[in-house]
């Protein structure tokens, strides 16, 4: 793959991931206070389980986002 068409590939990967990321913040935010306002039975609630996912996701494509930064900058240090 050209060098060209791996930053191209790369600023596609930031795009979607941030994306995702924001997405998954503001839906984390509506989340929580959608149970707060709902929270006469929250043990068996959706909620719970959509929390615990996102509680797992958005360290996770944090992570991955981190990871290809540091990527791209050894890459142009390397240069």
């Amino acid at each position: 793959m050209s060098n060209q068409k791996k930053n191209i590939f790369l600023k596609k990967q930031y795009i979607i991931l941030s994306s995702f990321l924001i997405v998954l913040i503001v839906s984390a935010v509506w989340l929580d206070n959608k149970q707060n306002k709902l929270a006469s039975d929250p043990s068996d609630t959706w909620y719970n389980t959509a929390n615990k996912v996102i509680e797992w996701v958005i360290p996770t494509i944090t992570v991955i986002l981190v990871n290809l930064w540091l990527n791209d900058i050894d890459r142009k240090s390397n240069k």
